[in-house]
């Protein structure tokens, strides 16, 4: 979506409801308030498990920016490479050339249009410089929000690093990041880790006919993970701590054996990243030359592409997907 869609029309959230995080929402208000002053201010990174509930703080945040009649633009990160980047790009050099068509600053952006860095820290590095002094010689401001950070893979920590710096220099131009947990960001941006929504933060939604007894139950039954929620929210109440259980079996009767057996490995191990090699282990996979054989190679290789496993750092594993290491512990148990 372009930044002109952006800026004329309202786009649905990405789900119904279920934003809560009031500490987040506040960083993000202080920051579009600062900057929005001239004030220096810190990027925000957003961490969270898969289906923790990222996307909609950035839909938020956008939303909160248009609101202040800011241009902005989305970046939902697909692989390692800079085309997303660029595309945003595009946009805002087509909202900020409609401002000022003449200006030095958006023509030196439009021409850089044609031959990005091919490189992912260079690629931020000029996106920040080129954006940042477009929209100032515009005396505009920009917001831009990246999801799924995490698939710039080993480089995007720096890469995000890049994108935070204009922010601090006082120049207009705000990201606001989210990722799964990762590797650490250089400079000091405003860093939030999202766990399960608390009774506090299913208080703060519409819910008619909910009184505080309900929404406890809501919150027990689903672990307080919002995608279970939306799922629980089309079922009788009776029925949440069954349906809580089918959610995730659901995702667990589509896995081979063998990927269940290692997702089941990584749960009970740690409840952090581990080592492939001390899943190998536990798995009794053992080779003399590597840390795991190539057929565990092939059903890690596997979940990660399924989204339900994810690298936060080279050789290290862990559960991705918020709420399922918890449903993989208890069925466990059962058997």
């Amino acid at each position: 979506m372009s930044s002109n869609e952006h800026r004329g029309q309202t786009e649905d959230p990405p789900f119904d409801t279920l934003l809560g995080r009031t500490e987040v929402r506040a960083s993000i208000l202080g920051a579009l308030d600062g900057l929005g002053a001239g004030r220096s201010t810190e990027g925000i990174l957003i961490e969270g498990l898969r289906e923790s509930g990222r996307s909609i703080l950035l839909w938020w945040a956008a939303e909160q920016a248009r609101g202040r009649r800011w241009l902005t633009a989305a970046v939902r990160v697909q692989d390692d490479g800079v085309d997303a980047l660029w595309d945003a790009a595009a946009d805002l050099a087509g909202e900020l050339g409609r401002l000022r068509p003449g200006a030095l600053a958006v023509r030196a952006l439009q021409e850089a249009l044609g031959a990005p860095p091919g490189e992912l820290v260079a690629a931020c590095r000029a996106f920040a410089r080129l954006i940042g002094d477009a929209a100032d010689e515009c005396r505009t401001t920009a917001l831009v929000t990246v999801d799924d950070a995490d698939r710039w893979g080993g480089s995007g920590g720096a890469a995000l690093g890049q994108l935070f710096g204009p922010a601090r220099r006082s120049m207009p131009l705000l990201v606001v990041a989210a990722r799964l947990p990762g590797a650490v960001v250089p400079g000091d941006p405003v860093h939030h880790r999202l766990g399960p929504l608390t009774l506090a933060d299913l208080a703060t939604e519409p819910w008619p006919g909910f009184d505080e007894a309900a929404l406890r139950r809501l919150r027990e039954s689903s672990g307080g993970w919002p995608s279970v929620i939306k799922a629980l929210l089309a079922e009788s109440p009776e029925n949440w701590a069954l349906e809580a259980h089918d959610y995730f079996e659901q995702i667990t009767a589509a896995l081979l054996p063998g990927e269940r057996r290692y997702l089941e490995s990584v749960a009970l191990l740690a409840g952090t990243a581990i080592p492939i090699g001390l899943v190998a282990k536990a798995l009794g996979d053992s080779t003399r030359f590597s840390d795991e054989s190539s057929t565990l190679t092939g059903i890690r290789q596997s979940l990660l592409k399924k989204g339900l496993l994810y690298a936060p750092e080279e050789g290290h594993v862990d559960i991705a997907l918020a709420g399922y290491r918890e449903h993989l512990g208890q069925s466990r148990d059962r058997r």
